[in-house]
């Protein structure tokens, strides 16, 4: 089903395919791609005038545009194809309330923006975009706050509230993101009050469990017999996980057990069970399938064709991001299946971690870029072919 490049690439021109097989080219070489993200850092940090090239590299293949305007082309593009889209402004948290009311204000601007396109029905932000980390920290040791912490903190759910209200005022079902694990705790007691208040009847709220976690399974577990025993359905974004180093780096720092699966054999063995567990109780819950992992996905087709559940089925979705996995994310579309682009915006200046992380993840060993590769050489050669 993933193999067919005609579909996988029809929205891109040839000059575009290229450009894509230059820059996966460059991350799928550990080496190269080290080398030249440590350059760009560096040239950034002594002020070269590098953004002109970034701009037509990186940020032109992972984002959409720098307003919502600029990505509006992108998304009016995948619709054409059947693909959704969820837009997302991809800057760095901030840690002064200015910037947390600043990102509220583009959050609910994307809102707007949404709402009056059949093709974004989705809107997701994180968590530290609207308080401090320290905040969640210490109340997810069970830390008391101090008495201007516990202002910030009624600041931080109203900003939860106000973006979630919003939302589902206009018609948008909204996810919002994990953080580090211990920062976690209370961003997940946060997400089942909110999904209790608002999940009554349909899904609005969705929050993300990161399953290279050891103990998200078993959290995901009580949270169905939670929703079960107090009458609200539940959102998930399920995903592999993004602070990997993080988190090791962290556990080793502080000689505790680190809570991340020590191999990726066990990462996916997690996240097959929790879909698992997911389409078992699927009446009560939404999906949104964020991987880029072929068998992942193969495995919920197989279990939705064996139990007669329509391709459509309002409950799954199937989510790539921007810039990779259109193997994927076409051929779902062409399928009729709920696809998704998960699509990163924002100026140039402010989503340079984003992208420079994005480029690290590519160049992994683990990582899609040698598949990516492979798919962009056959579509040039099919095209070849047929030019001849």
């Amino acid at each position: 089903m993933f193999e067919n490049t005609k579909i996988a690439f029809s929205n891109k021109k040839s000059s575009e395919l290229l450009k894509s097989k230059f820059i996966y080219k460059i991350l799928s070489s550990v080496t190269m791609a080290r080398l030249g993200t440590s350059i760009i850092k560096f040239a950034i940090k002594i002020r070269l005038p590098v953004k002109g090239i970034i701009k037509t590299t990186l940020f032109d293949h992972f984002c959409a545009g720098e307003n919502h305007e600029e990505s509006l082309t992108t998304v009016n593009k995948l619709g054409d194809n059947k693909v959704f889209s969820v837009l997302d402004y991809s800057v760095e948290a901030g840690s002064k309330e200015e910037s947390f009311e600043k990102f509220l204000h583009k959050k609910i601007q994307t809102i707007d923006f949404s709402k009056s396109n059949k093709h974004m029905p989705f809107v997701v932000f994180k968590p530290s975009c609207f308080g401090k980390s320290s905040l969640f920290l210490k109340l997810s040791r069970g830390d008391n706050l101090l008495g201007n912490e516990k202002l910030e903190w009624e600041k931080v759910k109203k900003r939860f509230e106000m973006v979630i209200t919003h939302a589902i005022n206009s018609k948008i079902k909204i996810m919002v993101d994990a953080e580090e694990s211990w920062t976690q705790k209370i961003i997940d007691s946060l997400m089942e009050s909110l999904m209790k208040k608002h999940n009554q009847k349909e899904v609005w709220v969705f929050t993300t469990l990161q399953m290279y976690r050891k103990d998200r399974l078993n959290y995901l577990k009580k949270l169905i017999k939670k929703s079960k025993r107090e009458n609200f359905k539940i959102g998930i974004k399920l995903v592999r996980g993004a602070y990997l180093e993080a988190e090791n780096l962290r556990a080793k720092k502080l000689n505790y057990s680190s809570p991340i699966c020590s191999n990726k054999h066990k990462t996916d063995d997690n996240y097959n069970a929790a879909v698992s567990l997911i389409l078992q109780n699927i009446e009560n819950i939404l999906l949104f399938a964020g991987t880029h992992n072929e068998r992942s996905i193969s495995n919920i087709i197989h279990w939705m064709m064996k139990n007669k559940i329509s391709k459509d089925h309002p409950n799954i979705w199937f989510a790539q991001l921007y810039g990779m996995g259109d193997h994927i994310t076409f051929n779902l579309a062409k399928e009729k299946f709920h696809a998704v682009k998960y699509i990163p915006f924002g100026p140039l200046k402010e989503v340079l971690p984003y992208l420079i992380r994005r480029a690290e993840e590519n160049s992994s060993v683990d990582s899609n870029s040698k598949r990516e590769l492979e798919l962009i050489n056959k579509e040039i050669k099919r095209r070849s072919i047929q030019s001849r």
